[in-house]
C-alpha cells in the first residue's frame, strides 16, 4: 500500500490532481457565466479527468510491483482492499480473485457489457469512480508483470531522470565532514568532562 501511494508521489499525480480539480472548478464557474453552454466543456473535462485518474491508479499499482518485486503480495493486498475483512481473511482465495478478474475481462466480449462498464465508471450510479475495480486492476497488473517492459525495468534498462533537489556529495567531502564531526564530538566530550570535574 505504501509503495502504491509513493508511486503516486513519484509520478507527480498529487500535483496534477490538484491542478485538475482547480481547472474543473474554473470550468464549472465558466459554465454558470455562459448560462450552461460551458457545461458541455466541463462535462468533457470531468470525463477525461476521471479516466486519467483511473489510469494513474494503474501506474501506481505498477510502482508497487516494482518495489515489492513479487506479484503475489501485491495481488493479495489488492484482494484484501477490495472488501476482505479481518474476520474472513482466512477464507479469501487469491486464485478465486484471479478467476474473478479473468471473468470480468471476458465480459468485454459483449458490447452491451462494455457500455454498462462505461456507465458504472462514469456516474450512472450517482458518482464517477476514481479507481478501477480491483478485479480490473489485477488484470492489468498481471499482464504488465509478464511484459517485456517490466522485465527491462527489472534489469535496470530504463530512462533515468535526475532527482529534483538532489545534492551530489563527493566521497572526499563526506570523509572530511566525518572527521570534522568526530573532532567536534571529542571537544564536546572534553568540555563535559571539565564541567563535571568543576562541580
Amino acid at each position: 500500500v505504501l509503495a502504491h501511494e509513493l508511486g503516486h508521489i513519484k509520478c507527480g499525480h498529487t500535483i496534477l490532481i490538484q491542478m485538475a480539480m482547480w481547472a474543473m472548478s474554473a470550468a464549472s464557474a465558466l459554465g454558470e457565466l455562459t448560462f450552461g453552454i460551458g457545461n458541455l466543456v466541463t462535462q468533457g473535462l470531468i470525463y477525461a479527468f476521471f479516466e486519467w485518474r483511473r489510469k494513474a491508479e494503474l501506474s501506481s499499482d505498477r510502482a508497487a510491483l516494482l518495489v515489492m518485486d513479487d506479484l503475489n503480495p501485491v495481488m493479495s493486498t489488492m484482494m484484501k482492499l477490495s472488501g476482505g475483512s479481518n474476520k474472513y481473511a482466512n477464507e479469501c482465495s487469491l486464485q478465486e480473485f484471479i478467476k474473478q478478474s479473468e471473468n470480468y475481462q471476458a465480459l468485454d466480449e459483449d458490447g452491451l457489457n462494455q457500455i454498462y462498464k462505461f456507465l458504472i465508471y462514469n456516474g450512472a450510479q450517482g458518482s464517477m469512480l476514481s479507481h478501477p475495480f480491483p478485479v480490473e486492476r489485477l488484470h492489468y497488473l498481471r499482464a504488465w508483470a509478464v511484459s517485456e517492459e517490466y522485465q527491462q525495468i527489472r534489469r535496470g534498462n530504463y530512462q533515468r531522470s535526475p532527482a529534483s533537489g538532489s545534492v551530489n556529495v563527493s566521497a572526499e567531502s563526506s570523509e572530511n565532514q566525518t572527521e570534522s564531526l568526530r573532532r567536534q564530538i571529542e571537544e564536546l566530550q572534553r568540555e563535559i568532562d571539565r564541567i563535571r570535574r568543576n562541580e
